[in-house]
């Protein structure tokens, strides 16, 4: 039977500062885990879904840091809907991989 590895970091939430822990974590060789309660990452967002849900900054305070990130995605609008938000999600899992490292409750 394979072993598995320690668990130095347990997550909880894949919103924005989840999943930004989760990757420099992972990034300075640590094992994480993000616990999340929704059925995909965005945190509040994946909630927040009622018409004309949006941010309430412009659309530069929801991007990540890494700028592998911030220049793949661009949002379609100066403060974005909710729809837009999931996108750039959508993004930063498919350049970063982070699903393997996200336990969901759904």
């Amino acid at each position: 039977m394979l072993e598995k590895p320690p668990l130095d970091v347990l997550i909880v939430g894949a919103g924005f500062s989840g999943v930004y822990m989760l990757n420099t974590l992972r990034s300075n060789g640590f094992h994480v885990k993000i616990f999340e309660s929704t059925a995909d990452l965005g945190g509040t967002w994946y909630w927040n879904n009622y018409p004309g849900a949006r941010t309430h900054s412009e659309y530069s305070m929801y991007q990540f840091s890494d700028p592998t990130l911030f220049n793949s995605f661009d949002y379609t609008e100066r403060s974005p809907g909710r729809d837009d938000v999931l996108k750039c999600f959508g993004a930063v899992e498919e350049k970063l991989q982070l699903q393997k490292d996200i336990v969901t409750k759904l």
